[in-house]
């Protein structure tokens, strides 16, 4: 019969092993079931399987050798089966089951540090990572939260509403960011550390690129005020030979009506002393300090030339607007008296906001009442140096020409 064939010795052997491994390891199993808080289930299949791998030990040890041949073929295997079964379970239950361990091991593998604490600095919970800046930082353990506090309180580099940053000796940055959370209605007070050396070095830089920016624009103005200033003078310089060479052929006329005798010629004396009034007012005007006079300045200077100023709106009363209100008007006071003579200059002003941008402009147009049409005017001189002007600190100029010369002026509000 099959159940009286003879088992080879080595096959013994191999089987005696086998169920050897499961007792003891179905043994350890069951002992390790109580603390692990295993269920009962678990823990009595476990003691079964140890039971049952003892008793093949058993029946192997038979001193005739004897064992039966349906025993070793399916009691064997049968027994591996189900122990190899009964771990598959096991390590899937264990997998899936999550407790205060697995919390832990996962709260170490974040890469922000965490401390929890309670009111009077009990610690709750703290990750590795925390673990090791506090001792980097203070040389001591955490055990207590609000010393801790208090300590990166001290070392904060800045401080903000409940964040510091602190920088630690390998040259990193972190920030830490104070928060309170409830648990089960009792306050907890948490701490987290985040990594922010790139955010850090990269908004240094960019404050660094600021400053420096920022001095570059300081000397860009510097220079485009010295330029302007060069511009302004020179054509002041072409504008005052001008005015010396029409004096100089004034005082020739005037040399010419004063050997004539005739009484007729009182009315060409009479006008050519107002010219000769009026030559040397546009000389005294082209000095460059006269450009950023205020309006009084101005009125006077109309009045000297004869010239009516009227005024509609409320011209700019900032001292940047002001400034470059005023040269607008010193610019067209003196061409329309030098060019056009006018008698009369009318000047319409207006406060508005761009609707894009949202910047405070003044809208001041600027225009004389002279009787022929004017075909262009060439932009040169003063008109030139308003533009720059005008342009560099963000205005613009519009000239308009017809029945006389209009300039329709955009001046940023203070």
């Amino acid at each position: 019969m099959m159940g009286d064939m003879i088992i080879p010795r080595e096959l013994l052997f191999l089987l005696f092993v086998l169920c050897y491994y499961i007792a003891v390891v179905s043994g350890a199993f069951f002992i390790r079931s109580f603390w692990t808080k295993r269920s009962v289930s678990y823990r009595v299949l476990y003691f079964l399987l140890m039971i049952a791998a003892y008793s093949l030990i058993r029946f192997f040890e038979h001193d005739d050798g004897q064992v039966s041949f349906l025993l070793c073929m399916y009691g064997v295997p049968g027994l591996a089966g189900a122990f190899l079964t009964v771990r598959l379970i096991a390590k899937e239950y264990s997998d899936k089951r999550v407790g205060p361990e697995s919390v832990k091991e996962c709260v170490d593998r974040l890469p922000t540090g965490i401390c929890c604490y309670f009111e009077g600095g009990q610690v709750k919970l703290v990750n590795d990572l925390m673990s090791r800046l506090c001792i980097e930082l203070t040389g001591e353990r955490l055990s207590d939260g609000e010393w801790f506090d208090e300590r990166l309180k001290e070392l904060s580099l800045a401080e903000g509403d409940d964040t510091v940053l602190v920088r630690t000796g390998d040259g990193k940055y972190y920030s830490f960011r104070k928060q309170t959370a409830d648990m089960d209605g009792i306050p907890l007070k948490e701490i987290v550390a985040a990594d922010v050396t790139r955010e850090y070095r990269l908004t240094a830089e960019l404050k660094e690129k600021e400053e420096q920016v920022a001095a570059l624009n300081v000397k860009l103005k510097e220079l485009s005020e010295e330029s302007l200033k060069t511009a302004i003078e020179k054509e002041v310089l072409a504008a005052k030979v001008r005015v010396h060479d029409d004096l100089g052929r004034v005082i020739l006329l005037a040399r010419r009506c004063l050997n004539l005798k005739d009484d007729d010629n009182f009315l060409s004396l009479e006008k050519t002393a107002e010219e000769v009034r009026k030559q040397a007012i546009l000389m005294l005007s082209e000095s460059p300090d006269e450009w950023r006079r205020d309006y009084g300045y101005v009125f006077r200077t109309a009045k000297q030339l004869g010239m009516k100023l009227e005024v509609h709106g409320k011209i700019p009363q900032g001292e940047r607007s002001r400034r470059l209100a005023v040269s607008a008007l010193n610019c067209a006071i003196l061409n329309s008296a030098r060019h056009a003579g006018a008698d009369r200059i009318s000047v319409r002003c207006e406060k508005v906001t761009d609707i894009v941008t949202g910047v405070e402009y003044y809208e001041m147009s600027i225009s004389d009442n002279v009787n022929f049409q004017v075909e262009k005017v060439e932009e040169k001189g003063g008109l030139k140096s308003l533009r720059n002007e005008l342009e560099t600190e963000g205005g613009s100029l519009i000239i308009r020409v017809g029945q006389g010369v209009a300039l329709y002026t955009r001046i940023p509000a203070d």
